[in-house]
């Protein structure tokens, strides 16, 4: 184990200065963030109530936080990369790296077994990502809270808002070790692991989601509140599948082609009810707010249909965490077996 730490020691030196430098910055972005919507809520600003006379300070104000929370798409997406890159690195260098030097004869020669030097080599590769992404996902976690740059829910800021960013780049670190023994050129690899783990995290999140944590369905009426049209439904911060109009007692989701036919049988439904309501030249469109939303629901009653929200709560945000999070470090554990079993059948 020594002497694999002592062979990775530039490359965690390296990573770690990179990874205390986004941090840094990220602790400034944030902090910069939270001064600017304290000021907006106190005196003189009040959160909006502000006098005239503080109008165009109140709005800079208001401008420079969305402007900094705005702002960030691109250091959440290379934050992202990042990581991936040096967690493959770590992984490529510890056996990839062995065996394209040739120094991997000399160890299978030695007292250890070449299953155990597999477990050294590896043990000390993840133990070194898990150091390095573990602070920088607590930071980043603060980081998203402090400037709410996005839903929690959307794939790069689940990602650095709680702690599965960590067995995301333990699992790049796994691939590029496992396959370090068949690929041995480290350049190539870890381009391969960053794209295999990126494609299979998105995937993840769009295909296996619904798996992890079952969705809750909401039936969403019409409704007058306040004078005005709308529609009820689950809060911001959900996670939400899908949104619009399927039949009553209908569990799967429509197709595009069906909620297509569904929408223009609504409309068509709405703009004859609009006719035998309304004369004149232009009927359709001029009805009142709650007419409106007596068409609507008139309508759906009529063809069967009821609009729905499919989604995942936000309290259910840390219950998905926890089991992405140990799918990822089910399928490192995986490919740390695959290496273990074929590294005694591979030639140096």
């Amino acid at each position: 184990m020594w002497i694999t730490w002592r062979r990775l020691r530039g490359v965690f030196v390296a990573a770690a200065l990179t990874v205390f430098a986004t941090m840094a910055w990220a602790l400034y972005i944030g902090h910069h963030a939270q001064q600017l919507v304290s000021e907006y809520r106190h005196a003189p600003c009040n959160g909006g109530a502000f006098p005239k006379a503080y109008a165009t300070h109140c709005q800079k104000l208001l401008y420079d936080y969305f402007s900094v929370k705005d702002g960030q798409a691109n250091f959440v997406f290379a934050l992202c990369v990042v990581v991936l890159v040096i967690a493959s690195v770590i992984g490529a260098v510890a056996i990839a790296g062995e065996f394209d030097r040739g120094t991997v004869r000399w160890s299978w020669t030695q007292s250890l077994t070449r299953r155990r030097w597999w477990i050294d080599v590896a043990v000390v590769a993840l133990v070194a990502t898990a150091m390095l992404t573990t602070p920088l996902a607590i930071t980043m976690s603060w980081w998203e809270g402090a400037v709410q740059y996005s839903g929690r829910f959307y794939s790069l800021t689940f990602l650095i808002d709680g702690w599965v960013l960590v067995p995301v780049a333990m699992l790049a670190t796994a691939l590029a070790m496992t396959l370090g023994v068949f690929l041995r050129r480290p350049g190539w690899l870890i381009a391969l692991c960053v794209v295999v783990v990126a494609g299979g995290y998105y995937v993840e999140q769009r295909s296996f989601r619904t798996v992890l944590v079952p969705p809750h369905t909401f039936v969403a009426t019409a409704a007058l509140i306040k004078g005005g049209y709308s529609m009820t439904g689950p809060n911001d911060q959900s996670d939400i599948f899908f949104a619009g109009l399927r039949p009553i007692g209908q569990a799967r989701l429509p197709s595009s082609a069906q909620e297509l036919t569904y929408g223009d049988a609504t409309a068509a439904c709405q703009n004859k009810l609009a006719r035998q309501l309304n004369k004149g030249p232009n009927p359709i469109g001029n009805e009142s707010s709650a007419e409106f939303v007596t068409f609507s629901n008139r309508c759906d009653a009529q063809l069967g249909l009821q609009y729905v929200d499919v989604y995942i709560p936000e309290s259910q945000f840390w219950t998905l965490q926890d089991r992405e999070g140990a799918l990822d470090l089910s399928l490192v554990a995986l490919l740390w077996w695959g290496g273990w079993w074929w590294v005694r059948r591979t030639r140096s």
